[in-house]
Parts: C-alpha cells; structure tokens; sequence
C-alpha cells in the first residue's frame, strides 16, 4: 500500500510557529509525563522568544520612523511624487 504523507494545516495563531518535529507531531509515539513536560516548556519558550522578537522590531521600526522624521517628510517634503505616493496608498 502507498503511505500518504501527513498533511499540516496551520490556522491564524499558528501560522510563525515551527513546523513540527515526528515526536511533537499528533500521530506520533506517546511520551512520558517528563517527555510532555519539557515538550510545553519548549513550546512555551518558543512562544516568548517569538513575541519577544517581535517586540523588539516593532519598537526598532517605531524608533527609526520617529527619529528620522519619516512621515513629515513622506507627507511635506517636495522630492516626493505625490501622484505615486497616493497611487500606492
């Protein structure tokens, strides 16, 4: 008989998450309680460095906007083409 690879579908929350390794997958072998344990402390680090990661690029991306004064010149200065400015927006 042919083996059918599983299928992954990912919804909205999951969709940075890494993908999943044969022993995190659901059809996989079950694990010990110790197993599960550090298993939900991986996933759970791994969660906070994401968010943590984004955090510090959205306040990267705040601070460089702020400081180079980005949307005064975006919307007052004269070397910009106004016609692709509002064509793109």
């Amino acid at each position: 008989s042919i083996e059918q690879e599983p299928t992954i579908e990912l919804t909205m929350s999951q969709r940075y998450n890494r993908i999943n390794t044969p022993r995190e997958n659901k059809n996989g072998p079950l694990l010990s309680s110790d197993e599960d344990a550090k298993l939900i402390r991986k996933k759970l680090a791994e969660r906070i460095s994401n968010k943590l990661h984004a955090l510090f690029w959205s306040t990267v991306a705040g601070f460089v906007c702020y400081y180079s004064n980005f949307f005064n010149i975006l919307f007052s200065d004269v070397r910009v083409k106004k016609l692709w400015l509002n064509f793109a927006l």
